[in-house]
């Protein structure tokens, strides 16, 4: 689960654009939220909560699970949520279906975490797609069912979520529901491991190692590697350890060239 401040700002970014007549109070509580005033923040937000306002108590839902400004209580996380995914806030669905899934503050039921990433994902959500997809894919709470769970990993692949484009590369290595393709698998692999997901830059690096979807190449899969290695990778630091003896000294110097380089990228 991500912390509090990523919640707020990437999950309710979805939705938590300026709005006509958008309420003083919320944006009170958004200026004291800025200003490192947690508590200011949940006690404007409480008050519209209760009011009704679903933002409000998406907002809500998200302090108290992580203990932002209030006491911690999970328990009342899922209350609120559950209000605001009542009234159709599709985050608030997929938080919802993430706690049943876990078991966090609510009993851990993958069925009814199932009706709500399904809701949420209906509705475009990615991260609820993405979660959709992979419950179909292992069969949690849900008979196991390739097509389906391509269906919904491919829709938040094309929105560019990393996790979902990890399992997609996966499903085209090993044709789970799909015909084996190595350059789509490839493909897949890039767009998550551009955006630093470990996972996916490890199994890039192995492509590019055993030329599977692409030119072989030590270089490129010396730098994958090494990206993998900085998250603290296992398989990552031992591949790259075995690349590099196969490598000239010009070539991991310019693999580390590349990695130093995107690094830089992603920072700036």
């Amino acid at each position: 689960m991500k912390k509090l401040l990523f919640i707020l700002y990437a999950y309710s970014a979805l939705f938590f654009v300026i709005r006509a007549g958008w309420c003083a109070s919320l944006e009170k509580g958004w200026d004291a939220f800025n200003k490192g005033n947690a508590t200011a923040a949940f006690q404007e937000w409480e008050s519209l909560a209760e009011q009704g306002d679903a933002e409000a108590r998406f907002l809500i839902g998200a302090m108290y699970y992580e203990g932002h400004g209030i006491f911690r209580d999970r328990q009342k996380a899922a209350h609120w949520y559950k209000l605001a995914a009542e009234q159709g806030t599709p985050e608030a669905r997929f938080l919802l279906g993430w706690m049943h899934a876990k078991g966090h503050g609510v009993p851990q039921d993958c069925r009814e975490a199932i009706t709500w990433y399904r809701l949420a994902a209906d509705q475009g959500l990615a991260l609820a797609q993405t979660s959709l997809g992979l419950m179909h894919l292992r069969g949690q709470g849900i008979p196991q069912d390739y097509k389906e769970a391509f269906r919904w990993l491919k829709q938040a692949a094309d929105q560019g979520e990393g996790i979902a484009q990890t399992n997609l590369g996966s499903m085209y290595i090993k044709g789970y529901g799909i015909s084996r393709d190595y350059k789509q698998a490839a493909y897949w692999y890039r767009q998550a491991a551009d955006r630093g997901i470990p996972a996916a830059q490890v199994k890039l690096a192995m492509m590019y190692e055993y030329g599977l979807g692409v030119i072989k190449d030590y270089v490129s899969a010396c730098m994958w590697y090494s990206l993998g290695a900085l998250h603290g990778n296992r398989i990552a630091i031992e591949r790259r350890d075995i690349v590099e003896k196969k490598m000239t000294p010009s070539q991991k110097e310019k693999a580390q060239q590349l990695a130093g380089e995107r690094l830089a990228e992603h920072r700036d």
